[in-house]
């Protein structure tokens, strides 16, 4: 591990992240929002974050956005839920079809997809505890 590969002055935030795994591990949701300028380690904290996750038997679910899949909107959480045509998982499958089928201003196609995305990291919850981590979504 490198110096760049280190957490400094983060022991309160590595803490409530711990903390809201072990929440998550005992069926109680949590959700985190890191936030700061740019270069003040939020993807090492939420890398260190999805470690610990894995370590604890988590599914670990990691999605990043960037600047060029603006007209992308579904983009981070399709890479997070491993979302692909090619997928053994008929969920998966059908929701990268409508994905396909219709631009995502549709209203009522975005709210499908939201269910479906929903009901997807529902059921993988109920097989084992999920970190859902979201890097770069500005």
């Amino acid at each position: 591990m490198d110096k760049g590969d280190r957490l400094v002055g983060r022991v309160a935030e590595l803490a409530a992240l711990t903390h809201c795994l072990s929440e998550a591990a005992s069926s109680h949701g949590c959700v985190v929002v890191i936030e700061g300028e740019p270069g003040i380690g939020k993807t090492l904290l939420l890398t260190q974050a999805a470690n610990l996750a894995a370590s604890a038997g988590f599914t670990v679910l990691f999605g990043s956005g960037y600047e060029l899949a603006q007209d992308h909107p579904f983009g981070a959480i399709a890479l997070a839920l491993n979302l692909s045509s090619s997928s053994r998982d008929a969920q998966r499958a059908e929701i990268v079809e409508l994905l396909r089928s219709a631009p995502a201003q549709h209203q009522s196609l975005e709210f499908r997809l939201i269910e479906d995305i929903q009901s997807l990291v529902e059921r993988l919850s109920m097989e084992a505890p999920v970190l859902l981590a979201m890097d770069d979504l500005q």
